[in-house]
């Protein structure tokens, strides 16, 4: 059981790269050398190589601290006095309090989790602690050890038998988190066995498997204590036995949890109708504090994924039957074995939308009067962009609020991708304003930064960093979102048919000093009151009209394919689906001489919006996110680039990784978007053939709204292209929406689709 987190410091949680940076050049400049980037360059793998070799012990530490100077100036011909040098770099080190993106998110969950973390390090400790400090994440941190003050360096094994000592801990109960292989993780673990790819660790045996061979499994017959493969061996290696019957089975998986895994999991696989006989005595015989039946034991011995009667807990132990009294979320009632048996369950799925949604060209009006008849508001706050506000699609609204004697102003600085200054901006008006309804019109930016200001404007004391917090599924979250509501109602009023925001619990804003995107998911954000108006879309331009629109046919392919579909959101994506296809060809050349297409089209908008609210989405969104952050490429665009990549690789049948969710329980992709292409017409002779059918006809759908075929043919530069292409793909990787794909991606496979759409490759 995993006890305690050892953390590394630099480049793992500190950004040492930009600090070293800001405290070189002083030093530099000192001396008259240029601060070129060859320069700094130069420094930094001087000093890299010389704490390599005090991690060699082939220096000492004050002989790799001075050393790495004399070195650097000796290229200049500058005779220095070394320690001069480095207490000048020291003291502009100290000041370098710079965090990785995301690290004090991660120390806060960790702590969350009640899981100490332990900073182990092999810089100064002056340094350190000073930009620790300053880097205000010293209180998620136990505890730091430094090899200046405990004599010992990194990787040397000794270094971390001496933390483990300290915070009386064996190996097998702690995680090493570190950016370096030979110092951090080699220096803690067997990096040769421990946490490897089946691959690599099957080579190291001679034996070849595939590339992407996910276990290895070697049969063996004794379960003696004396049998390496009897062990848990914390790679993915399993021992596989044979029985003779369910007896013996019993009595071998019997044996095995008495020598190394009293008191945590076990797991049965069986026919639950005609085999309760067989479970009884499984779970009478076996000495574990969980019993799972019919439920992935990896996973679903966490709690409440696979199943509801196991409360969540990620401090699983052993209870006293193994020598401690944990076994779930730590108590008093843990002194006592207390088993708990649980067959696989699909828990309580959802449907939620906005309390009322207005329909029908022209309602905006007759909606609004609810303001005054049925709500008695007072005074209105809207939020826009000044292109709608110039060009007076907030004229309605104000009429109509003038008619109906309601107090009102407009705020209209929402830029695209707005931030968090834009937010404060708005809520600053907002609290001297004091609306008691506010209504955001306009596409995704303004509904966006109109939610963020309503939630500031009702709970300044919330933290942004708590409510971006990730989740698995949005019912079951460590942080709880405020009541909304209480001070303003919420009104979305939609001007392009795509975005959908005006149903969906979610908005994205920025932190513009640090480009830190911050996505919240939460159902208190769904706005109280839609109104979709297709009078507010009738003159959306042809650029708007095709990018919302395919963005619209992403969110309706991704919903269904989803692992949280039900059958409420099936039917309302296949029905904006149809709208689409038959009405976005002509609300694009026809505009507002067809309304009936531009109503259609808010329709189907606000249904794919409904679908995916619900069900959510997957890779394909995580990816055009990042498309739209590093290229500036408008967000369906990038939707449009990436679908037909997407839908092939979430089709595969046997996927390298699948979902998890204890509804999705085998691959079936291929099916669904099959059922979507015989839903619209395009069914062929069997699956595979009504998906091609399927891509063809997205494809003749782009073509007719305008979109090119490549990212590469909207302009975006190779060299940047391939220079952020890692850095995209991790980010998607990690992008809220990925949970929800049917199919769990590889960061190397995320890689290939943008290649693809880049340079146009299979499709």
């Amino acid at each position: 059981m995993i006890k305690a987190l050892l953390t590394d410091i630099d480049n793992t949680i500190l950004d040492f790269n930009k600090c070293e940076l800001e405290a070189l050049k002083p030093v530099l400049i000192k001396y008259g050398i240029p601060t070129t980037e060859e320069n700094i360059k130069l420094y930094s793998s001087i000093n890299l190589a010389h704490w390599k070799m005090l991690e060699k012990k082939e220096i000492s530490r004050e002989e790799c601290i001075t050393l790495r100077w004399t070195s650097f100036f000796s290229h200049f011909n500058i005779n220095v006095n070394p320690k001069d040098i480095n207490e000048l770099y020291f003291n502009n080190l100290k000041n370098g309090g710079y965090l990785i993106k995301d690290a004090a998110i991660f120390l806060k969950e960790i702590n969350t989790l009640g899981l100490p973390i332990y900073a182990v390090t092999n810089g100064a400790t002056i340094v350190q602690k000073s930009r620790l400090e300053k880097s205000g994440i010293l209180k998620y941190l136990k505890k730091v050890y430094i090899s200046e003050e405990i004599s010992l360096t990194k990787p040397d094994k000794a270094f971390f038998d001496y933390v483990l000592k300290d915070i009386n801990l064996k190996n097998d109960e702690v995680i090493m988190l570190g950016d370096s292989l030979t110092s951090d993780i080699a220096g803690a673990l067997n990096a040769k066995i421990v946490g490897q790819k089946a691959h690599t660790i099957a080579s190291l045996a001679g034996v070849e498997v595939p590339e992407h061979t996910k276990i290895l499994i070697g049969e063996v017959e004794s379960v003696d204590i004396s049998e390496e493969f009897a062990h848990e061996k914390l790679s993915p290696v399993l021992a596989m036995y044979r029985a003779n019957d369910f007896d013996d089975a019993l009595a071998k998986a019997s044996q095995l949890i008495n020598d190394g895994g009293l008191g945590h999991t076990s797991s049965l696989y069986i026919d639950t109708i005609n085999g309760q006989d067989k479970i009884e005595k499984f779970y009478s015989t076996m000495k574990t504090c969980r019993v799972l039946i019919n439920t992935p034991s990896s996973q679903g011995g966490i709690g409440d994924l696979y199943n509801f009667k196991l409360n969540p807990s990620l401090t699983l132990g052993c209870g006293s039957w193994g020598g401690n009294s944990v076994s779930e979320n730590v108590g008093i009632k843990h002194l006592l074995n207390i088993k708990t048996v649980a067959e696989r369950r699909e828990n309580m799925l959802w449907f939620r939308t906005p309390e009322k949604v207005y329909i029908k060209r022209g309602c905006l009006p007759v909606a609004l009067e609810e303001l005054k008849n049925v709500m008695n508001k007072k005074k209105v706050f809207i939020v826009t962009d000044s292109f709608l506000f110039q060009n007076g699609y907030t004229k309605p609204i104000t009429d109509k609020l003038d008619e109906l004697g309601i107090e009102h102003t407009t705020f209209s600085n929402v830029a695209p991708d707005p931030n968090l200054a834009c937010a404060i901006e708005g809520t600053r008006a907002m609290n001297e304003f004091k609306p008691d309804a506010i209504i955001a019109v306009g596409g995704g930016s303004a509904m966006d930064a109109g939610k963020i200001m309503w939630v500031m404007y009702e709970h300044p004391e919330v933290d942004f960093l708590d409510m971006a917090m990730r989740f698995m599924d949005i019912r079951k979250r460590v942080y709880t979102f405020p009541k909304m509501g209480e001070k303003a109602y919420f009104i979305a009023v939609p001007t392009s048919a795509g975005t959908g925001s005006e149903v969906t619990p979610f908005a994205v804003i920025t932190d513009e000093k640090t480009g830190t995107k911050y996505p919240l998911a939460d159902y208190e954000l769904l706005p109280k009151m839609a109104i979709v108006d297709a009078n507010m879309m009738m003159n959306a331009p042809k650029g708007l009209t095709s990018a919302s629109g395919i963005d619209a046919v992403t969110h309706c392919l991704e919903a269904y394919a989803s692992m949280m579909a039900t059958e409420y959101t099936d039917g309302l994506a296949i029905e904006a689906l149809k709208n689409i296809f038959k009405y976005l060809p002509r609300a694009y050349e026809n505009g507002a001489n067809d309304p009936e297409a531009r109503e259609k089209m808010a329709n189907a908008a606000t249904m794919a919006g409904m679908a995916f609210a619900n069900a959510f989405l997957g890779v394909c969104h995580s990816m055009a996110h990042k498309l739209g952050a590093y290229h500036h490429i408008a967000h369906g665009i990038a939707n449009a680039l990436m679908i037909d990549l997407v839908l092939r690789f979430n089709a595969a049948e046997v996927p390298e990784k699948m979902g998890t969710f204890p509804q999705y329980d085998h691959p079936h992709t291929l099916r669904r978007y099959a059922e979507v292409a015989e839903a619209l017409g395009f069914g062929g002779a069997n699956d595979q053939e009504s998906l091609d059918n399927l891509i063809r006809e997205i494809d003749i759908l782009k073509e007719k709204i305008g979109i090119k075929k490549t990212i590469r043919d909207y302009g975006v530069d190779e060299q940047y292209f391939l220079e952020k292409l890692d850095e995209m793909s991790e980010q998607a990787f990690d992008d809220q929406c990925t949970g929800a794909n049917p199919r769990l991606p590889l960061i190397s496979e995320i890689k290939d689709m943008y290649l693809k759409a880049y340079y146009g490759g299979e499709q």
